[in-house]
């Protein structure tokens, strides 16, 4: 078997829950635009901010852009090695 296959799922929304509680410590905030076009596709209104971002919400200003939630999980420690991000 897989190292994978071990690991338990979290899915987006939780993880990013998860994020929210950490960074709200920071007075911080993950943000994700999301917008879908008539055909389907997804369209985000400000490419250069990626689908998540961080807002620093006493100065109401964007402080990271194009966030991996995954990364910024395992950096932040709310997401342990046996867990992985399923969508």
């Amino acid at each position: 078997m897989t190292p994978k296959a071990h690991r338990a799922p979290v899915t987006e929304r939780a993880l990013m829950q998860r994020l929210n509680r950490a960074l709200a410590k920071e007075g911080r905030l993950l943000r994700t635009q999301r917008s879908v076009d008539y055909r389907g596709r997804r369209l985000y209104r400000s490419p250069e901010l990626g689908r998540f971002f961080v807002v620093d919400v006493n100065r109401s200003i964007v402080v990271d852009k194009k966030v991996d939630l995954e990364e910024l999980g395992r950096e932040l420690g709310v997401l342990n090695a046996w867990e992985d991000v399923s969508e």
